[in-house]
């Protein structure tokens, strides 16, 4: 590894750091600190949190079906893990609870055709030489069914792991 990308890296890291140091709140002591706060309950994203909403910023200028490189490039930049020779073909969507890039692992030589929907409530584990067709939607959590009052009762959240070699076609959910 260069110099430069070992300073490059250093720089990042530190950056994740802050953003990261903002999901709690605790110390919104500095008008930076405050600004993240702003707009992170502005534009409504903390279920993600500020991670992942500057990594959407981030990714949202790349058109679909190209830059594939450059996009699993950010996503491993933003501490996504993803193995050698994976496509993506678009932006993914992820939400979930806290720390969603500690809950996705892909395996090597996987291909995801985005729109690509995943639920990170619980860990989520694509095998090797995996191929997800657009629109598929992957879900780690749901409700228990409660009372006739209320139908929706308590969340649960499960993990999934889709096994080496496994094909999702187009809008399965």
């Amino acid at each position: 590894m260069e110099e430069s990308d070992r300073h490059d890296r250093g720089i990042v890291a530190r950056m994740l750091a802050y953003i990261d140091d903002t999901e709690g709140y605790a110390r919104p002591s500095t008008p930076l600190r405050r600004l993240t706060r702003a707009v992170v309950e502005e534009f409504g994203v903390q279920d993600v949190g500020p991670r992942q909403f500057v990594l959407d910023r981030l990714l949202a200028p790349l058109p679909q079906r190209m830059f594939w490189r450059a996009r699993l490039g950010l996503y491993r930049l933003f501490g996504f893990r993803f193995g050698r020779g994976c496509m993506v073909s678009g932006r993914l969507d992820l939400w979930g609870s806290r720390k969603v890039w500690e809950k996705l692992t892909v395996g090597e030589q996987t291909l995801l055709i985005a729109p690509v929907r995943i639920g990170l409530d619980a860990p989520v584990t694509i095998g090797s030489r995996v191929g997800i067709a657009m629109d598929v939607t992957i879900l780690t959590a749901s409700h228990r069914m409660g009372t006739a009052q209320k139908r929706v009762g308590t969340m649960e959240a499960s993990p999934v792991t889709i096994g080496d070699g496994a094909w999702i076609a187009t809008g399965v959910t």
